[in-house]
């Protein structure tokens, strides 16, 4: 069976811009995620339910990768992360939005 590779990228909020973070990640980062012409695939959007640090809101995108090897997905979704898509919200908000990305592979058990 085919392995089927997951990013999973988490983004830590301060409170007091969360609520414009999560208008920017439907409006601007999830919906182009959704653009057929997007070679990655929106599986789910989380909230944490576990508090990293006090003051912070903390959320999960997690896209699908399909025929990429990890190599090349890393790379492009960091080529798609350094762009305009997340570029200007993280000029905005400096460092009151911090993210990282965790590759993954779905498992059959």
């Amino acid at each position: 069976m085919a392995k089927k590779l997951v990013l999973n990228t988490s983004f830590h909020v301060d409170k007091s811009v969360e609520a414009e973070f999560l208008r920017w990640l439907a409006d601007e980062f999830v919906a182009r995620l959704k653009e057929a012409a997007c070679e990655f695939k929106v599986e789910a959007v989380s909230k944490l339910l576990m508090t990293v640090e006090e003051g912070l809101a903390s959320y999960a995108v997690r896209v699908a990768a399909p025929g990429m090897s990890l190599d090349d997905a890393v790379a492009r979704w960091e080529t798609y992360l350094s762009g305009e898509r997340l570029g200007s919200m993280r000029q905005h908000l400096g460092n009151r939005m911090l993210f990282f990305t965790t590759p993954m592979e779905d498992i059959d058990l």
